[in-house]
């Protein structure tokens, strides 16, 4: 088995890291697609999320834009969201 990480956004929120990879797949798409074909089987677009929740919102919501829905049905991947529990208290 072989694969490999890239990190394709340093924005914060769902909505921005969503903008940056949508540029860069779209820039790259058939680059992505001939790796694939000679290697990969799967294409994973994960976002690292914190937990949003609260006692005001115990059930947030996650919104991914059409436009990276759209480009990893294109490349045949899926989406993943990883959760890292709730965000530590900035220093």
């Amino acid at each position: 088995m072989s694969g490999f990480n890239m990190r394709l956004s340093a924005a914060e929120g769902l909505v921005a890291q969503s903008t940056q990879v949508v540029k860069f797949i779209r820039k790259h798409k058939d680059d992505i697609l001939l790796i694939r074909s000679l290697s990969f089987s799967s294409v994973t677009i994960d976002f690292g999320l914190y937990d949003l929740a609260n006692e005001d919102r115990p059930w947030p919501s996650y919104r991914l834009p059409a436009a990276i829905v759209k480009l990893a049905a294109d490349l045949g991947g899926d989406i993943e969201l990883s959760f890292y529990g709730a965000q530590p208290d900035a220093p």
